[in-house]
């Protein structure tokens, strides 16, 4: 017999990141969902919810403060990253200047000519480099460094 199950998980407003625990990252009803999600450090204001590198909590006030949206270059460097460049594990590291987009090529070492063209061309002048780290965990990683866009 074939059934049909719904599974829930929690994703991230700001950076687009599925929680997880150990083991899962889907459950089978909301409440479980959002309670291991809460439980790793997650927080949730209106609805949304924040990961925990997307919000901290005021040491004064003890309110939630959710990180500045992400631009919308970024999104669509990870939406192509994803979907194009089948890439892997993709993490976004942010500091007051730059963002760095690291992920795991699943078939090739590096980008193909036109997924490397595309980024060129997404982030333009913004673009401070495209590596590929090596080293013996480094198998197939690229990382992506680009000034934030200036509002």
């Amino acid at each position: 017999m074939i059934i049909t199950e719904v599974f829930f998980g929690v994703k991230c407003n700001r950076c687009q990141e599925i929680c997880k625990d150990d083991e899962h990252a889907y459950w089978s009803d909301e409440d479980s969902a959002i309670e291991i999600a809460h439980e790793s450090g997650w927080a949730e204001i209106k609805g949304k919810h924040y990961c925990i590198e997307c919000h901290e909590i005021n040491k004064d006030s003890g309110e939630i403060e959710v990180y500045e949206e992400f631009p919308e270059v970024l999104k669509t460097l990870n939406k192509f990253i994803d979907r194009i460049c089948f890439g892997l594990d993709r993490r976004v590291f942010e500091n007051e200047r730059t963002f760095k987009v690291k992920f795991h090529l699943y078939k090739t070492p590096i980008l193909k000519g036109f997924e490397h063209e595309f980024i060129k061309q997404l982030l333009g002048e913004n673009l401070i480099s495209i590596q590929y780290p090596e080293g013996k965990f480094a198998t197939n990683k690229c990382e992506i460094e680009f000034s934030k866009p200036s509002k």
